[in-house]
């Protein structure tokens, strides 16, 4: 079994699947406070909690368009759950604006063919509001 780096494998129980633990995120001292900031508005959109995803999505819209292009390769990556990429495409929306072509083609044509139907609307109605 290939792992990647940092990665370790535990054993269990005999005949029982290997857990594979995720290593720590990587420290947070020294880094600048802009780069905390978005640290933590992506950690915010991760939680199932309306209120905490209210705020961190309205702070998005105040930081402007810096995170838009790892807002889009967080909606279009089918390894996260399809509620946080709905809320990474309400953040989005917030922002209201995509300037680099690269997001405007993920958005529109990845996530229009995804496989989930809440996630092809959601894009759908946003792709609308595109000049």
């Amino acid at each position: 079994m290939k792992l990647s780096k940092g990665f370790t494998v535990r054993l269990g129980k005999q005949g029982s699947k290997p857990k594979v633990l995720k290593p720590s995120p990587p420290p947070v001292e020294g880094l600048p406070t802009e780069r905390l900031m978005l640290r933590l508005m992506f950690e915010g959109l991760r939680v199932k909690d309306e209120r905490l995803n209210a705020i961190t999505i309205e702070l998005f819209g105040r930081f402007g368009d810096q995170p838009i292009r790892r807002l889009v390769l967080e909606a279009v990556s089918r390894t996260n759950s399809v509620s946080y990429r709905l809320r990474v495409l309400q953040a989005i929306a917030r922002i209201g604006r995509v300037c680099d072509q690269a997001s405007i083609q993920d958005l529109i044509w990845t996530l229009l063919r995804d496989r989930n139907a809440k996630i092809r609307e959601a894009v759908a109605v946003f792709a609308e509001t595109l000049p």
